[in-house]
């Protein structure tokens, strides 16, 4: 019965809730992109490191959307790797906070700061699982060619990581940010 309930109670929420602000995120990463195209994200932010630094060149809203779609699929990968909590002084990495899917993750509610200790993390276990979800969802979804790409991004970036040592400018990180 209790797994019934549970079963429930969930999918409304997948529903109502966690989808829409999914889509809100996407619109987001997909600003920050045109953003970053205009000129209007500085340089330096830019420069090198983490994959959400190199958006596409093109005005080509489709390639603006598919990006977004790897960028916050990759950090949703990342939160499930890191358990869903990131402690951003541990490593003296406030630096997480410049990934344009952490702020919309925040800014459309999914996730909260809390300050002692110093942790983001989706703001219910229930959100959680709807995260959850919605990766799974969007990762059946995805054509052979951006699975592949997803695929080479988090290979690339877990190389990178490993190089770096781990730490917020990588985020394929299995254990920390």
């Amino acid at each position: 019965m209790n797994s019934v309930l549970h079963f429930v109670l969930i999918p409304p929420l997948q529903v109502t809730v966690v989808n829409p602000a999914m889509d809100r995120v996407l619109s987001l990463l997909q600003k920050f992109a045109l953003d970053a195209q205009k000129g209007k994200i500085p340089k330096d932010k830019l420069r090198f490191g983490a994959p959400w630094r190199h958006p596409p060149n093109k005005d080509d809203p489709c390639l603006r959307s598919e990006w977004a779609k790897l960028q916050l699929m990759d950090f949703i990968q990342s939160l499930v790797n890191a358990e869903f909590g990131i402690n951003y002084f541990s490593d003296c990495s406030l630096e997480i906070f410049d990934d344009p899917s952490v702020n919309a993750m925040i800014e459309v509610g999914l996730l909260y700061v809390q300050r002692d200790p110093s942790f983001f993390r989706p703001i219910s276990g229930a959100i959680q699982r709807c995260l959850v979800r919605w990766l799974v969802q969007e990762r059946i979804q995805m054509s052979f060619k951006n699975s592949l790409l997803f695929q080479w991004h988090r290979v690339f970036m877990q190389i990178n990581a490993d190089s770096l040592g781990g730490g917020a400018s990588s985020r394929a990180s299995s254990s920390k940010f």
